[in-house]
């Protein structure tokens, strides 16, 4: 059986919440026993050995990773537990920055994915055609006058911003137990079916690569109201 993941990076910056949420699948059966909470907790290690350092990287130092929320659901995209796998971190981003702060929460540079194509069938009617995630704040300096990203910090080949790219756009592979993690991206349809809120379909899509979009963007769920 195949078994999809959901991993939240669960943040806070300046007292607003700042997510970012990742997806794979698993390339293994994790119900036979070796692993615990269906994969979740051998995912989380992974992500904490692979991700994490290269996602404070691009992360101010006011920026608090609190936790990573791992849900693992079954081939229906049905929730496995009531509960996540929670894996507490409470680090600090490491960036700091020329200036003295960002200009709050909501700037921020799209990570935009490249998907795999999907085989002719039933699945291509509902996997994703796109994908992207959020990151942010960014500051100023990261911006030019027209709005642009400043080239040399994100399309450099050796830089942070790039190695994060990689780091979210690969395998997570473990030898001791043998498990592979692929990453992909999830459309969800929601209605109203027997009970309201249904899923009424669902698709995947393996991520192949990830490019920084050209202009920065503004996150208005991590505004400050008020």
């Amino acid at each position: 059986m195949g078994v999809f993941y959901k991993a939240v990076f669960n943040g806070r910056y300046h007292g607003k919440d700042n997510q970012n949420t990742f997806y794979y699948r698993s390339a293994i059966d994790p119900f036979d026993g070796l692993f615990g909470w269906g994969g979740a907790r051998l995912l989380g290690t992974l992500l904490y050995d692979n991700v994490l350092s290269p996602f404070l990287h691009i992360k101010p130092s006011e920026y608090v990773l609190e936790s990573m929320d791992i849900y693992p659901y079954n081939d229906a995209l049905q929730a496995i537990f009531q509960l996540p796998y929670k894996l507490a971190v409470g680090e600090n981003g490491y960036m700091t920055f020329s200036q003295a702060a960002t200009d709050g929460p909501a700037i921020c540079a799209n990570l935009r994915f490249n998907l795999e194509p999907v085989a002719l069938g039933p699945q291509v009617l509902t996997a994703p055609k796109r994908g992207y995630i959020a990151v942010g704040p960014i500051p100023s300096e990261f911006i030019d006058n027209a709005g642009l990203l400043i080239p040399e910090t994100f399309d450099n080949p050796s830089g942070a911003w790039r190695a994060f790219a990689n780091a979210v756009t690969a395998d997570l592979v473990s030898a001791i137990p043998p498990a592979d993690f692929f990453p992909i991206r999830i459309s969800q349809k929601w209605g109203v079916g027997e009970l309201e809120g249904t899923l009424l379909s669902w698709g995947y899509a393996d991520i192949d690569s990830a490019a920084w979009a050209s202009y920065a963007s503004f996150r208005r769920s991590r505004r400050v109201l008020g």
